[in-house]
């Protein structure tokens, strides 16, 4: 028991003094002790991020493709794009018109394929229809893994379907180097099938490949359930399919989930290695040019190294490559290859030490839905962001995904996004919608951090719009006296906005946690509304304009941050925070 204080020492007001509080540009920690985290981290960050101006409300989604077959979820978008295709893109977000917020111009070359309601949709066009299926009827999954691949024949797409099926497309003189069976790609995808005939697999039935991918110009499959992989020839994308078997080196057993490329120098110059990540996480990294000429050359194919990760969830999309690296989600969170081989990873330096600070949420959130298949890391090069795509049993909390700005090494959470899939072609980034994250998602593809406003007006009229909400929450400062009580009555944030936001502050004391639901909901406390206290209502034109006013609040304690929730348009920023500290005594 306590001893009780024999003298109680009352706090002796004293004046107030500006303090400026910093900016949490290093984005959300959830890996230290709340009151451990550095000033430059924040506790909650959402919809916003990390850019040289501040925190931005991150740009929000237009309508691209909807009431497709089934009004499903899309979980894969295919990109298309030959060798003769002109850049597609969008104008900059900086060009464009804030008293409009409509979608700015488009320009889609090559093609984009959806994938729902078991079939394949080219959504190039955009638009409501009517829509198309381009495979056989035989696709049993909307989920795939593909790439374009390019040789002496011409362009193609090629795909895998995740329940098994290998799929090609092309256009233009496509079949031109092919018979019998590529006779249909002009008009659709064909289905690959087994036999001796050109444009066939031989040695093994195609309809058991699950995943494919390109190392040292060759094609190699994953097949269903094993822990076996195929390859073909040297840039052939049908042919003799020869097999090899990871399974030996699974030391925690599993299938064969993936296979990447990974460009690097492991000591003997820039080489490419061939790794394989198995589903219980062991990853397996081989070297070489030929796995035909093992036999007869050592050095033809061998074994470099066997790591470990943890188990991964469902599906294939745990891998991705970004700068160099290749990025694995995990149960132990996000790791980077680049850390795991060099030993790091055990000691939470992935990511050059960034990803462990959110690595215990996706932790947490992944032994609750593991087995989920909508689990993803994607890199998407314009936005200079990586995401990692959370399941619904998460998203249904409000955050859709977790976002790292790579450029400023910031970690945000992104909310509000009915995606479940992203697809970058060109310099454009389209979503597949979800309706289970919202009701009208359902056949839908979105093309993604394209206007000011979320469900933007688009290719479909009539969309309704909506404002993006946002939250953010520094760490806690003891404003450099974290023994002394003090009090906190006004809170001066600055906005570089085209737009007024509106939303409140809440005084947040002695490390008392932020709100535990994701999402903002408004207005939320009876002091510090913006657009009623002292702030005025209207509309800002032109170039972001600096707006800051004092906000009276209210709320004591040794250390201190705020909660600010407001409504935004994308590209508003918070360039700062001051603090109007009155100090006492200790108690």
């Amino acid at each position: 028991m306590f001893a009780q204080p024999q003298r109680v020492h009352r706090a002796v007001e004293q004046h107030g003094q500006i303090m400026p509080g910093l900016l949490p540009s290093s984005g959300i920690n959830v890996r230290d002790p709340v009151a451990k985290v550095g000033p430059e981290f924040a506790l909650d960050l959402i919809n916003v991020i990390t850019t040289e101006s501040g925190l931005s409300t991150r740009y929000g989604y237009a309508g691209w493709a909807w009431d497709l077959p089934g009004n499903l979820s899309v979980p894969t978008i295919m990109s298309y794009y030959p060798a003769i295709a002109t850049p597609s893109g969008v104008i900059s977000h900086s060009l464009r018109i804030p008293s409009t917020l409509e979608i700015p111009d488009v320009v889609v070359n090559g093609q984009l394929f959806a994938c729902t309601n078991n079939n394949i949709y080219d959504i190039t066009a955009g638009g409501g229809g009517p829509w198309v299926g381009l495979t056989d009827g035989a696709v049993t999954s909307d989920y795939w893994t593909w790439r374009n691949f390019q040789n002496a024949a011409g362009s193609f797409l090629l795909a895998c379907n995740y329940e098994g099926g290998y799929y090609a497309y092309g256009a233009g003189g496509f079949s031109d180097g092919f018979s019998d069976g590529f006779a249909t790609l002009s008009t659709g995808f064909a289905h690959i099938m087994e036999g001796d005939n050109i444009g066939q697999i031989t040695g093994i039935d195609p309809d058991l490949f699950v995943f494919l991918m390109v190392w040292k110009r060759r094609l190699w499959f994953v097949e269903k359930n094993s822990t076996r992989s195929w390859y073909l020839p040297v840039e052939q994308i049908t042919g003799q399919a020869s097999l090899f078997d990871f399974g030996t080196h699974f030391r925690h057993g599993g299938y064969l989930v993936a296979l990447v490329n990974w460009t690097l120098d492991g000591g003997e110059g820039i080489d490419d290695y061939l790794v394989a990540v198995g589903s219980e996480g062991d990853i397996v990294i081989f070297k070489g040019y030929d796995p035909d000429s093992a036999a007869e050359d050592p050095n033809a194919f061998s074994l470099h190294g066997i790591w470990y990760v943890g188990p991964l969830p469902a599906g294939r999309r745990q891998v991705d490559l970004t700068g160099g690296d290749v990025w694995i989600l995990s149960v132990r969170g996000l790791t980077p290859l680049s850390k795991l081989v060099q030993g790091s990873a055990a000691n939470s330096d992935p990511v050059g030490g960034l990803s462990d600070l959110v690595n215990p949420l996706i932790s947490r959130y992944m032994k609750a839905s593991n087995r989920s298949q909508e689990w993803y890391i994607k890199v998407l090069p314009r936005e200079e962001m990586a995401v990692v795509g959370l399941p619904r049993v998460v998203v249904r909390e409000g955050v859709s995904q977790l976002a790292l700005r790579w450029a400023h090494g910031a970690w945000s959470k992104l909310a509000d996004l009915p995606i479940l899939s992203y697809t970058n072609h060109s310099d454009l980034i389209f979503g597949g919608g979800d309706p289970t994250m919202r009701g009208d998602a359902a056949g839908r593809v979105y093309l993604m951090f394209s206007n000011q406003q979320d469900n933007a007006a688009g290719k479909e009229e009539g969309a309704n719009r909506s404002s993006i909400r946002c939250r953010v929450v520094p760490a806690y400062n003891g404003f450099g006296a974290p023994g002394l009580l003090k009090s906190y009555p006004m809170v001066r944030p600055m906005f570089l906005a085209q737009i007024v936001p509106q939303g409140t502050i809440k005084i947040l004391t002695d490390y008392v946690a932020p709100e535990w639901k994701s999402v903002p909901t408004l207005p939320v406390v009876a002091v510090g509304i913006w657009d009623t206290d002292l702030w005025d209502v209207g509309e800002w034109g032109g170039p972001p304009y600096p707006i800051r006013r004092w906000l009276g609040t209210v709320g004591a304690g040794f250390a201190a941050t705020a909660q600010f929730d407001y409504i935004a348009i994308g590209g508003l920023t918070l360039a700062s925070i001051d603090w109007w500290v009155k100090g006492g005594g200790p108690l």
